[in-house]
């Protein structure tokens, strides 16, 4: 664990405060992985290269390549453990609004909150019951596949928002399988955290569910 987190610390600059910040969430999401299942077992001695670095990355993602850049106001859906939506917020990506639909994780979320004081809120709801929040970036890590994610972010959507979504090696097969009645602009980056992943950042979303 020690030497992931000097990975992820020479990958992220970040400062004192905010690494102290890091440091209490880590140490909560430990003790709560004992009694809810939060992130698969095997990942949790890799939990800042796995899971903080794989949501950091996003960050400098947006700010390079999103007009306005940072800050932003975030929606992250299916938040579970707060990855990627915490992580952001505590990088200084700008206010999340953390979706997660579990109670037992939403009081997970509240508390790192809490600790942490990171700008952020958080909505116990399905997604399909929420329509006007309206953010400028819709995000999500290993949530669904693109065929059921697409009409669940084009519901929070403003014309202008951009999705950027977290996805494994698998990510050609799930765009193939997206139904023709959707429509949109597409961008793909390599994942700097897992061979074969891609980040996708999607805009310009239209469909008959949309």
């Amino acid at each position: 664990m020690r030497a992931d987190r000097a990975a992820f610390l020479e990958a992220v600059g970040v400062s004192r405060e905010t690494r102290e910040r890091l440091d209490r969430y880590a140490a909560l999401l430990a003790k709560w992985q004992r009694r809810l299942n939060l992130v698969g077992p095997a990942t949790l001695p890799q939990l800042w290269v796995r899971h903080f670095l794989d949501s950091a990355q996003l960050v400098d993602l947006v700010a390079k390549h999103r007009p306005g850049g940072l800050p932003a106001r975030w929606v992250d859906l299916g938040s579970g453990a707060g990855f990627p939506g915490l992580v952001i917020a505590l990088l200084g990506g700008g206010e999340v609004e953390l979706v997660e639909s579990d109670a037992r994780k939403c009081s997970f979320l509240r508390q790192v909150i809490a600790a942490t004081d990171a700008p952020a809120r958080v909505h116990q709801a399905r997604i399909e019951t929420l329509t006007d929040l309206r953010p400028d970036l819709v995000v999500a890590r290993a949530l669904a596949p693109l065929p059921r994610l697409l009409p669940l972010a084009a519901r929070l959507c403003a014309p202008e928002s951009e999705i950027w979504l977290l996805k494994g090696a698998h990510v050609e097969e799930e765009l193939t399988r997206c139904p023709q009645s959707w429509t949109f602009e597409l961008e793909s980056f390599p994942s700097r955290t897992r061979p074969g992943a891609r980040i996708l950042r999607i805009r310009n979303l239209e469909g008959i569910d949309g």
